[in-house]
């Protein structure tokens, strides 16, 4: 039997105008991240939130000095006056672990002793600023407003038991907390200011200049770097929070427990700008600080509210969507060359007239069918 040539070709464009979507989805698929060793991790743009990449960004971990992220923010919103005098006391001085080595009775401006905090990584920092500003002059009263005031952001597994991360029991969050806490702290002028900077001079107690000295040496190693805080215990590993601007972009990368933090972190920024474009076409989530409203609401979640495209919603893990199947753009060539060779060959064959009266009516067929495949369900 033969087959009317309208109907044929109306057939084999019909499949064209079918595979060549499943075609596009594999042509706009960036590649894959590179293999991060990291325990957990994020990374997304700081000026829309958007996820980019996430390994098991809701698993709590011990955070190390990242910790000092969330003291420099809740100490700079709480102070009255960055000027005011903030004095080592003997439980400063003893504070565990790393320290900026002021000595006790020396005194310092609020403000030199949040670079002590994020650039030297001081414990003795830490203490000092958590005691000055806590309603009874404890530390435990200053980690008090940290909690109630991070969960108020959106955090939802964050618990912090002091101000600078030295390991204790309890004494945790993840990557996708740290990454909402950091994107809040960015947006911060001062807290911007302190962590781009690789040094700065203040006056010694004993009347000397001194210069502290950024830990983060990524501000020296990866162009474009502005910041923000490394840190490392024991039972955190080795953890960097950073970011890095190119042209108009900033991506933040926050990676725990990774066995190469600079060398994990150069990947992951190489491989986002180099495919930033493709990535922002994919599904995603985003880190945007609760509103009191949200914090009733299902539409945010720990501080991440949920972006549904083309039907698909990002889960938990960030996963990207499955690339369509490679027989995709092959069904759809074959299908246009035999539409091609066909039409070809059928104008050959009957009068001008009539191929364009058959070719016109097989175009409106298509195009009619593909608008009701399209119309949404329910439509009036």
């Amino acid at each position: 039997m033969k087959i009317p040539f309208t109907r044929l070709i109306f057939a084999i464009l019909l499949l064209v105008a079918g595979a060549a979507p499943a075609a596009a989805q594999v042509a706009t698929d960036p590649p894959p991240a590179p293999p991060i060793g990291a325990a957990s991790g994020i990374l997304f743009d700081l000026g829309s939130g958007k996820i980019l990449w996430a390994q098991n960004d809701t698993t709590p971990r011990a955070p190390a000095s990242l910790t000092k992220i969330a003291t420099a923010l809740i100490a700079m919103e709480e102070a009255e006056d960055l000027n005011e005098r903030v004095t080592i006391t003997p439980e400063a001085r003893n504070a565990p672990g790393g320290r900026m080595y002021a000595e006790q009775g020396w005194s310092f401006s609020l403000k030199e002793v949040l670079y002590g905090l994020l650039l030297q990584s001081g414990n003795d920092a830490a203490v000092a600023i958590a005691q000055k500003l806590s309603p009874d002059g404890t530390v435990e009263g200053f980690m008090d407003i940290v909690n109630e005031r991070l969960k108020e952001l959106g955090t939802s597994a964050s618990n912090f038991v002091n101000p600078h991360g030295y390991d204790h029991e309890g004494h945790t969050t993840t990557a996708r907390d740290l990454a909402l806490i950091t994107m809040v702290a960015m947006r911060n002028p001062l807290f911007a200011e302190i962590v781009a900077s690789k040094t700065t001079d203040v006056t010694w107690g004993d009347g000397t200049a001194h210069t502290f000295i950024n830990h983060n040496k990524f501000l020296w190693q990866y162009e474009g770097t502005i910041g923000i805080k490394t840190g490392f215990t024991n039972g955190a590993g080795h953890c960097l929070a950073s970011a890095v601007t190119r042209g108009d972009k900033t991506l933040v990368a926050i990676l725990m427990g990774s066995p190469d933090h600079y060398g994990e972190s150069k990947a992951l920024y190489d491989w986002a700008f180099a495919s930033l474009p493709l990535l922002e076409m994919r599904p995603f989530g985003i880190i945007r600080q609760a509103s009191k409203k949200a914090q009733d609401t299902s539409s945010v979640q720990h501080g991440l509210e949920i972006v549904q495209l083309d039907g698909r919603e990002l889960g938990e893990d960030n996963a990207s969507p499955a690339s369509a199947p490679l027989a995709a753009p092959v069904l759809a060539l074959v299908a246009a060359i035999a539409a091609g060779t066909l039409i070809s060959r059928r104008r050959r064959q009957v009068p001008g007239q009539v191929f364009v009266q058959e070719f016109d009516a097989t175009m409106n067929a298509l195009r009619d069918t593909t608008a009701k495949v399209r119309e949404p369900a329910g439509a009036d």
